[in-house]
């Protein structure tokens, strides 16, 4: 452990002393001293930016020099020869490889805590110096909100009560399409038409395109997946089926929402919605209830959005009532936090919405309601996020060190770089190379699978497919650095939950850095010096 340590302390320093740490040090303080003139309609806003900028920021350039820093180490040491030194001494290669990693490690920990320490401070000057102190807790809170067990809208037009009936029955037709492809019980690339025209060819059609398949087993596979896709049971006939779609035309796609502007689930013709809960905790509770609602008004359903009406948030409980009133214009946003009139912990209540009197008619909510517990603190989200951008960069690390172990150091450089833009394009290649259209039957140009297809629309497949199998192979390894990025969270006051934090160290860094450092060690005891 001594010699680990000794390696480790060694690597830490020469680290700090090099132009790889300074440079990117001091260009991170300068782009974050900027973020607090960024342009903004509001305050808020920009202390939006603000996060989001400081985030993105922080994981690039602590990316960076875990990069630089960990292909060069090695390859720097084996250049000048001083790792023979090294090796002259009773030091292992694989106590060598760790102290290395470890130095890194330290590396970047030092950069994040630096530019985290520069980062909270820098947040907490201009948000005293712009904000409220409502606006400061709403925006740096990092609340997640309490889910609510029931919503009343009251009187529901027809048309959007019909519009929520067709939107989750396009739902599961989509989660049932999707099942039947993964289960293979719908050929690849097979569409709907394509299914519709093999269930209503002839037995000898069938054995002709499709030799060594029985024409009646086909045709009950065929039956149980447009049973299971429609929800109809309309037996073997094809001409029944095909009466089915002709009648439904726009059967699969996504309905169209009757109410421009208008968000699920959201039309209301009246003047109240309201919201259940559960009851919340005594620790949830003990600094009052906060929250935030984003509403609507319409003067009649469907039409221009009224200016403004006198409006008002009630909290009810078995214990009271108490109520905020307030002046709602437009599309609003309401702030709202009640410090009396609470429930007792673990009682049922409902906040309503109340819309009195003003040229408004109707009432719809937008997102509905975020109510919030007792806010955690701004230092403990943005720490979850250093962490988890300190998995991202220390994985990198490990690479680094993995490639230096057997690479020059240019090509180990671009190994890490190629990761790196692997990491965080994985989801957007997933996407590119997934279907286009999110249904799954309607993704492509009809194409009639037993009556052939020409060379280059082969040639495309076999691109698209092999590009998916390249994808989906990397994605084992190297996993999306965008599921643990920071700016999803804070920008939005979403609290981080620590559990996520905690899957970065372990999913995302710890067993793949146990496994690259014992094959870099391997490689290592087979170089010759």
């Amino acid at each position: 452990m001594r010699q680990i340590a000794a390696i480790a302390l060694i690597t830490f320093r020469e680290s700090l002393r090099s132009r790889g740490l300074v440079v990117p040090l001091a260009f991170g303080v300068v782009v974050l001293a900027t973020t607090p003139f960024t342009p903004a309609f509001s305050p808020v806003d920009r202390i939006r930016v603000m996060l989001s900028v400081i985030t993105a920021s922080i994981t690039l350039l602590v990316g960076v020099v875990a990069i630089f820093t960990s292909t060069s180490t090695i390859a720097r040491e084996i250049t000048d020869n001083r790792v023979l030194t090294v090796f002259s001494r009773p030091v292992g290669r694989l106590k060598y490889v760790i102290g290395k990693a470890a130095g890194i490690y330290l590396v970047i920990a030092s950069l994040l805590l630096a530019l985290g320490a520069f980062s909270f401070v820098l947040v907490h000057v201009t948000s005293r110096a712009t904000l409220t102190a409502s606006e400061t807790s709403s925006v740096l809170a990092g609340n997640t909100p309490v889910s609510c067990d029931n919503v009343e809208y009251y009187q529901r037009t027809e048309r959007q009560i019909k519009y929520r009936s067709d939107l989750q029955e396009y739902e599961r037709i989509l989660t049932t399409a999707r099942k039947l492809y993964d289960a293979e019980m719908i050929p690849g690339e097979w569409r709907l038409q394509s299914i519709r025209d093999a269930f209503a060819m002839s037995d000898d059609q069938i054995r002709a395109a499709y030799p060594g398949i029985s024409p009646a087993k086909l045709k009950i596979v065929l039956e149980d997946v447009l049973t299971q896709l429609t929800g109809h049971r309309l037996g073997g006939s094809p001409s029944a089926w095909n009466d089915f779609f002709t009648k439904n035309p726009s059967w699969g796609h996504r309905p169209a929402d009757p109410d421009e502007n208008v968000d699920i689930p959201a039309a209301v013709e009246g003047r109240h919605l309201r919201w259940d809960f559960r009851g919340l905790s005594r620790e949830s509770l003990k600094t009052g209830l906060a929250g935030n609602l984003q509403f609507s008004l319409y003067p009649n359903i469907g039409t221009r959005k009224a200016d403004y009406a006198n409006m008002e948030i009630v909290l009810s409980s078995a214990k009271g009532s108490a109520s905020i009133a307030f002046t709602g214009r437009a599309d609003g946003i309401k702030e709202f936090r009640f410090t009396s009139g609470l429930p007792d912990p673990d009682m049922p209540f409902s906040l309503t919405l109340l819309v009195h009197e003003g040229p408004s008619s109707a009432i719809s909510g937008k997102a509905a309601l975020g109510v919030y517990p007792a806010p955690s603190l701004f230092v403990l989200n943005l720490a979850k996020s250093l962490l988890m951008s300190w998995c991202i960069a220390a994985f990198l690390a490990t690479v680094g060190i993995f490639g230096a172990c057997f690479l020059s150091f240019p090509v180990a450089l671009l190994l890490c770089l190629f990761v790196y833009f692997w990491g965080g394009t994985v989801g957007i290649m997933r996407d590119i190379i997934a279907p286009s259209s999110e249904n799954p039957l309607f993704n492509v140009e009809v194409v009639d699978s037993h009556r052939g297809r020409d060379m280059i629309t082969q040639v495309s497949d076999f691109i698209q497919h092999s590009a998916g199998w390249v994808n989906e192979a990397l994605s084992k390894g190297i996993e999306d650095f965008g599921t643990y990025d920071g700016g999803r969270y804070i920008p939005d006051s979403r609290d981080i939950p620590l559990s996520h934090a905690l899957a970065a160290f372990f999913s995302l860094f710890l067993w793949r850095a146990i496994i690259l450092l014992a094959l870099g060690w391997l490689f290592l005891r087979r170089r010759e010096f």
